[in-house]
């Protein structure tokens, strides 16, 4: 079995506007820092605010509004499995190995 590659970030949704609706090859989790919202999943929707935590899961469409008129949205998503970076890793792994790669 492959190991689990994943990733993260801290984003942001500014004053009044949302992201554009999308979904992913991976699944995802949402970690609400500061600000307030409402999040929609494949038709759900749901009110979000500081210290709410969010699964996607992968292939689930998804867009997220703030609709705070003073204060950014701002949040961490973590996801994982993306077949791209289980892609990129194997490339580099199999690079390293042929010595394509210099010590860090």
């Amino acid at each position: 079995m492959d190991p689990i590659y994943w990733g993260a970030a801290i984003a942001s949704v500014r004053v009044s506007e949302s992201t554009t609706p999308h979904s992913h090859d991976e699944d995802e989790t949402f970690f609400i820092m500061s600000g307030n919202g409402r999040i929609d999943v494949d038709g759900e929707n749901t009110p979000v605010a500081a210290g709410d935590v969010i699964f996607l899961p992968r292939g689930s469409t998804h867009t997220i509004a703030n609709e705070n008129a003073v204060e950014p949205l701002v949040f961490l998503t973590v996801f994982w499995a993306s077949p791209e970076a289980k892609g990129a890793l194997r490339r580099a792994l199999q690079a390293e190995e042929a010595g394509e790669l210099a010590d860090a």
